[in-house]
């Protein structure tokens, strides 16, 4: 019985490893996938720090920088989003008023990135997620990285 459960626990990361490098995103796979399994519970699905793009979509830019600057520390991960049509110019001009600060923020996670951007050596600043911000309005997705704190050059 304990090695049929490890070998379904060993199908199933199988299985979300390529559904990740294929780009799924792990919460769709969390949930057809068998309810009691052990492994469920590491994932996205059931995890307090990860945000779905319904959630998302209901969020301006200013709300999420906030939330990443309030509940400090802990990445987040966040299914991706379209931003076009969503965020408007308006929504910047108060992201832009946090440029200068450099107070610890949480960092941002794609739902769907094989970087496990957990710990202390990733924790970002508001400054840097608000330039993460700018960029999903200019590039139309958010998250633009997979990783906040690692993919992109910004100052």
């Amino acid at each position: 019985m304990k090695i049929l459960k490890i070998l379904n626990v060993l199908i199933f990361s199988v299985f979300i490893v390529g559904c990740a490098y294929n780009q799924k995103n792990f919460h769709r796979i969390v949930q057809i996938s068998q309810s009691n399994n052990d492994a469920v519970d590491r994932f996205p699905s059931g995890n307090e720090d990860f945000y779905s793009a319904d959630e998302l979509k209901k969020k301006k830019p200013l709300e999420i920088l906030e939330m990443l600057k309030n509940d400090c520390c802990q990445t987040k991960l966040m299914e991706t989003i379209e931003t076009k049509g969503l965020w408007t110019e308006e929504d910047l001009v108060y992201i832009k008023e946090y440029l200068s600060d450099n107070e610890t923020a949480s960092s941002v996670s794609k739902s769907t990135s094989n970087i496990d951007c957990h710990g202390e050596k990733f924790q970002s600043t508001v400054h840097r997620e608000a330039m993460h911000l700018i960029m999903a309005y200019k590039l139309g997705f958010y998250p633009v990285s997979q990783c906040s704190t690692i993919d992109l050059k910004i100052d």
